[in-house]
């Protein structure tokens, strides 16, 4: 096995979010050794939001920042004081790449743009992940994870399709129960680095990258885009009344024995072998179903017809006989039967990670390459725990210089 893909590269993190902390988690997970900086003075967010095991509130054993900091270096730098500014700038004239989220007024004061280290390093690849992006009237704007998935259009489409609103005035925007706009725009930086360390290796030469927390949510949207783009329709949410105009029908959570089932026919083809597996039941012959539009316009009488059919089986059983016929159907699963499932396992898909008084399994890397290495497992550092590491071994700092910076709050 060799080492990760970005093995020997180098990277420094200094963010505040989500989407700079799983930039540069994907990025460790793929062989970069990364340095997260946090500040002396204050706890990073992660830290704070949890989840906590039980009731055990130490920051230090958040699983949300031992999700997002797992195979990183930390230390602790007050970037702003004068020692601090100068262990910065020896890291980033060390560093290959530069991974932040802080607010870009920040950025441009702190001297922490490309433009700004241009001549001091003029081969470091700066990645910038801001709410509205450098440029447009909008660029000093802030905001946080609900305000990039309102903007970015997310909030006003969800739920969807098979889901809807009784009202789109009355019922307000929904957000997804997760960091979805840090965790899309966080992969997408992520990406936005390695187009940028390849192009260096045939260049020689770094470059600032701008990404959008808001156009990364947008870039998902695309149903809604195009449909506004071509037709000047904007489709958002479906009422009940709505679902008529499907493309596809049945296509519809329902009930089974032991929970709920998402059933699918995305051709005739596939209704007619759903048919065949249900035993050709007369009600199936009748013209209100005899195509999905059809389907789609007398979805009530048809749900009852399936739900006697759902609810003689178990979820795993309905799953294990359409998937074996070629039909994408699916038991709905809760968070524990997805974490226990022996697909779930036989991929080690979860992890074990160090949250000081409890381990926890959390999601490792959502890809595989063959022949390297993939997550090395490293516990998300204690704040501050590789300071003597980082300033003696890489910046040559003294023991004795280091505890006169810990004295001074720079450390």
């Amino acid at each position: 096995m060799m080492p990760g893909a970005l093995g020997g590269v180098t990277v420094v993190e200094l963010s505040r979010a989500v989407e700079g902390a799983y930039c540069a988690r994907l990025l460790a997970d793929a062989g970069a050794e990364v340095v997260k900086i946090e500040s002396p003075h204050a706890l990073d967010a992660s830290r704070r939001l949890g989840p906590f095991p039980r009731d055990d509130l130490e920051p230090e054993h958040s699983g949300l920042h031992a999700y997002l900091n797992a195979n990183k270096l930390g230390i602790t730098l007050d970037v702003i004081a004068g020692a601090g500014e100068s262990i910065l700038a020896g890291l980033l004239a060390k560093c290959d790449v530069l991974v932040t989220d802080l607010p870009l007024p920040e950025l441009e004061r702190f001297g922490l743009t490309y433009e700004a280290r241009r001549e001091a390093t003029p081969k470091l690849i700066a990645c910038a992940v801001t709410p509205f992006g450098m440029t447009g009237p909008n660029r000093d704007y802030r905001g946080d994870d609900i305000v990039a998935l309102s903007v970015g259009g997310l909030t006003a489409a969800t739920p969807g399709f098979p889901d809807f609103v009784v009202s789109r005035e009355s019922e307000g925007p929904l957000r997804p129960e997760t960091h979805a706009a840090g965790f899309i725009a966080g992969a997408a930086a992520a990406v936005a680095v390695l187009e940028a360390l390849f192009a260096r290796l045939m260049d020689g030469v770094g470059r600032q990258i701008d990404v959008s927390v808001q156009e990364a949510v947008a870039s998902t949207m695309i149903r809604d885009i195009a449909s506004y783009s071509y037709a000047g329709i904007v489709s958002g949410r479906r009422t009940e009344a709505e679902q008529s105009g499907t493309a596809y029908a049945p296509n519809i959570y329902l009930p089974c024995k032991d929970g709920m089932i998402v059933l699918i026919t995305p051709s005739e083809d596939a209704w007619r072998k759903l048919v065949e597996l249900m035993g050709h039941p007369e009600w199936a012959g009748k013209p209100e179903f005899q195509d999905s539009a059809a389907r789609a316009r007398n979805i009530d009488e048809l749900v009852p017809h399936l739900t006697r059919w759902t609810t003689t089986l178990t979820g795993a059983e309905i799953t294990r006989i359409t998937q074996a016929n070629g039909l994408p159907c699916a038991h709905v699963h809760s968070i524990a039967e997805m974490a226990g499932s022996a697909h779930v396992r036989e991929r080690e898909a979860l992890v074990e990670l160090d949250l000081g008084s409890s381990g926890a399994r959390m999601p490792g890397p959502p890809f595989r390459i063959e022949g390297l290495f993939g997550a090395r497992r490293r516990a998300a550092p204690r704040k501050g725990e590789h300071n003597r590491q980082i300033l003696c071994d890489w910046l040559g700092y003294s023991t004795a210089e280091v505890q006169r910076l810990r004295a001074a709050g720079a450390i």
